[in-house]
C-alpha cells in the first residue's frame, strides 16, 4: 500500500525539490534511479519516471542492528512519476513493508515517524 497524490505540476520541477525537501524532513537522497531512462535504452517505451533513495543514517542503524533483515527493504523509496494530467508522487511506508516482522516497540516507534517523514515528503513535494 503506497501513499500517493497526483498534482498537476512539471515532472522535473518535482524531481529538483526532493533533495531539499528530504532535508527539510531529516533525511538525505542516497541514490536516485533513472528508470525511464534505463527502460528506453532497452528499448520500451515509459513514462518520466524517478525513484529517489531516502536514508536517515541514524534510523538505517537502529533499523538493521534490531532487524538485519530490513535491508531487503532500504533505503526508503520516493517514486515520481509523469502521467497524464500531472505527476503521481509516491512512498511506500515501512510499517506496511514491515507488517509481518516483528519487531520492538522502540523500533515500531521509529517506523512510523520514518513513514509520517514519507508522508510529509510526498505531500510537500504535492503542494
Amino acid at each position: 500500500m503506497e501513499y500517493r497524490k497526483l498534482v498537476r505540476r512539471r515532472f522535473q520541477d518535482v524531481c529538483d525539490e526532493v533533495m531539499s525537501v528530504a532535508e527539510k524532513n531529516g533525511l538525505g537522497v542516497v541514490g536516485e534511479l533513472d528508470m525511464s531512462g534505463t527502460l528506453r535504452a532497452k528499448g520500451f517505451t515509459f513514462p518520466d519516471m524517478r525513484i529517489f533513495l531516502l536514508c536517515n543514517p541514524a534510523y538505517a542503524n537502529k533499523f538493521l542492528s534490531a532487524a538485519p533483515e530490513m535491508a531487503s527493504i532500504l533505503p526508503c523509496h520516493l517514486s515520481i512519476t509523469a502521467c497524464e494530467g500531472g505527476v503521481e508522487i509516491a512512498a511506500s511506508p515501512l510499517s506496511y513493508l514491515t507488517r509481518d516482522m516483528e519487531l520492538e516497540n522502540d523500533v515500531k516507534a521509529t517506523v512510523e515517524a520514518v513513514d509520517a517523514k514519507l508522508k510529509a515528503m510526498v505531500d510537500q513535494l504535492a503542494s
